[in-house]
């Protein structure tokens, strides 16, 4: 309980400040070939989010008065017929407040979503990595490095069996995009969000151990300090950053796959010239392919940092409590 209770208060708190964060970047990472920086891909998330509002408000009245087939064929008619408007015409037409409101509706665009989801881990993830890694340790005669792994492992596919229609609808709701009208394919979508969260776990459970460990023979087994603690949670942000970054990269783009934004366009369309054919890493030097599948890697470090150190607060607290 105290390690449910724990978690579900440290993710509160830490995605207030990492949603916005996630929502810019995830704009970034779903542009076409021309990258956007962050004020750019900023813009574009309050464009997407103000024409949502402006579709929603005109087919409000329709909503209750027309069956489920003639409210599809009028929203796909308004959806074609009204133009996104441009970010600065969007700050004319707003006042502050409503400008302000509008910043908000945007930046935390799935941020029910995303407690929900961190709310609902809750129930077996601390637990899993409180004891788990104990267990492997004394009854099965794992080595450190092997239990976490394994631990990083099971805590990842728990995360994917119970939270994919989560995740997919936090997608949307951070795209400002509608639900597709046919399923995401879920295989390729599934097996990409295992990867990253499994690759984001197995990171975590080692850099944390390590990062840990070291500080605590530097302190002869006395409990961290508050600053040795953000460095850990510093240091083990950095690791998952840069390893997770690309396969967070493909994973936001598999799951923008069928979702619809302006125009009732599908960013499918932003596979156009896809980055995963032969000829892309044939034909770009590495740099090219680096920078390509590290877009929105300094906001996604940035708001891995500010999880991880969060939670090394939290593993802290656990550890030093457990009984």
């Amino acid at each position: 309980m105290t390690a449910c209770a724990s978690g579900t208060i440290r993710g509160f708190f830490s995605h207030l400040i990492t949603q916005p964060l996630d929502v810019v970047k995830i704009h970034q990472q779903v542009a076409g070939r021309n990258p956007l920086r962050i004020i750019e891909a900023y813009k574009k998330a309050i464009e997407e989010k103000a024409y949502r509002i402006k579709v929603a408000g005109i087919l409000e009245p329709y909503r209750k008065t027309t069956d489920e087939m003639t409210f599809k064929k009028i929203e796909t008619e308004i959806r074609v017929l009204v133009s996104k408007q441009h970010f600065n015409k969007i700050v004319e037409d707003h006042g502050s407040k409503k400008l302000m409101n509008l910043n908000v509706r945007t930046l935390y665009g799935g941020y029910l979503e995303t407690v929900s989801r961190t709310s609902l881990k809750q129930l077996w993830n601390w637990p899993m990595l409180i004891a788990f890694p104990r267990y492997l340790q004394r009854e099965r005669n794992y080595t450190v490095n092997e239990s976490q792994i394994a631990t990083g492992v099971a805590v990842a596919a728990m995360d994917t069996a119970f939270l994919f229609r989560l995740d997919l609808r936090r997608y949307c709701e951070m795209l400002a995009a509608q639900k597709p009208d046919q399923p995401v394919s879920k295989t390729p979508a599934i097996i990409s969000n295992l990867t990253r969260i499994t690759l984001l776990w197995i990171t975590f459970c080692l850099s944390q151990e390590h990062f840990r460990n070291t500080m605590l023979k530097r302190n002869k087994g006395k409990n961290l300090t508050f600053i040795q603690q953000t460095l850990v949670g510093v240091q083990s942000g950095c690791c998952v950053g840069v390893i997770a970054g690309p396969i967070d990269f493909v994973t936001t783009r598999m799951f923008a796959r069928g979702l619809k934004t302006q125009n009732s366009n599908s960013l499918q369309k932003i596979f156009e010239g896809s980055f995963w054919t032969k000829e892309f890493f044939r034909l770009n030097p590495p740099t090219k392919i680096i920078k390509t599948l590290y877009r929105g890697g300094s906001l996604g470090a940035l708001s891995m940092m500010i999880n991880n150190i969060a939670s090394t607060y939290v593993k802290d607290f656990l550890e030093n409590h457990k009984n």
